[in-house]
């Protein structure tokens, strides 16, 4: 205690014992608890869907053109020439014999017979073996050896009227051949028959 005298003021002071400071238990807050963070769910991956596959067509193959081929020509064969017996021009006179194997008038071995009927009628006869077959006015040239060979041959005579210049009669001769005869005219009156042939083998 601390006393002053003055001025007949009397200060008491009385030193207060200092107290001891009582100690508040001061509570420990409870940890902040950091809020839970929520896990965030992840998302599953969105199936994409398979891009459907489009289909590149095949090229469609072009078909190669085959090459045209040039006809080749076949030659055709050359036939074999039949060969001739005999051929010309010659005048069988009425009742006369001509042979034309040999190309030549005969007295005997005739193939033909040309007879004077009467003064108005003649007659063409095959002689012997030989046959006749009258084709008619045709091209005499054009005749092939072939053609002959496909007549049909008779031993029926052929009478002058059906043998007018310019007519072709053929002869299947004694000696198996055949000939293709034009009568080319008549003289003496028409007894006499010009004639001209190709006589073929065979």
């Amino acid at each position: 205690m601390l006393s002053l005298v003055g001025g007949g003021i009397a200060i008491v002071l009385l030193a207060q014992k200092p107290q001891t400071p009582v100690l508040v238990p001061t509570a420990t807050p409870h940890p902040t608890q950091s809020p839970a963070v929520q896990a965030t769910a992840t998302p599953s991956p969105t199936n994409m869907p398979s891009p459907t596959p489009t289909h590149t067509p095949s090229p469609t193959p072009t078909a190669t053109p085959s090459p045209t081929l040039s006809p080749t020509s076949t030659p055709s064969p050359t036939p074999t020439p039949v060969p001739i017996g005999s051929q010309g021009s010659d005048v069988i006179p009425g009742n006369g014999l001509f042979n034309f194997d040999q190309g030549a008038v005969v007295t005997s071995n005739a193939d033909v017979l040309w007879h004077i009927d009467n003064p108005t009628t003649r007659t063409l006869y095959p002689r012997r073996s030989a046959k006749l077959a009258n084709m008619g006015v045709v091209d005499f040239n054009s005749i092939t050896a072939a053609q002959l060979e496909g007549l049909t041959y008779t031993t029926t005579p052929i009478k002058g009227k059906d043998l007018p210049t310019g007519d072709v009669f053929a002869v299947f001769t004694n000696g198996g051949n055949h000939a293709k005869v034009k009568v080319t005219g008549y003289g003496n009156n028409g007894n006499n028959l010009k004639i001209m042939w190709v006589t073929y083998k065979g």
